[in-house]
């Protein structure tokens, strides 16, 4: 990814559900549209998944991170 020029990059660590990851990307680009840095967006749309009945378990969010440029 850096070689094609991505600076920041958002991965899972695992297999994921579909309808909780659009889920956590509609919160995670909410932020980012609103203007919070990367690794302050995915941190806050974690924690609304995590207030969110459907999408509490950790299996949901908790393996998404950061690569790259958290700034």
């Amino acid at each position: 990814f850096r070689r094609a020029g991505v600076e920041t990059l958002v991965a899972s660590s695992w297999k994921v559900d579909d309808d909780g990851t659009r889920a956590l990307m509609d919160a995670l680009y909410a932020r980012l549209a609103a203007g919070d840095p990367p690794g302050a967006a995915l941190a806050a749309a974690q924690r609304t998944m995590l207030r969110d009945s459907r999408w509490k378990h950790p299996y949901y969010w908790a393996s998404f991170a950061v690569i790259g440029d958290w700034r």
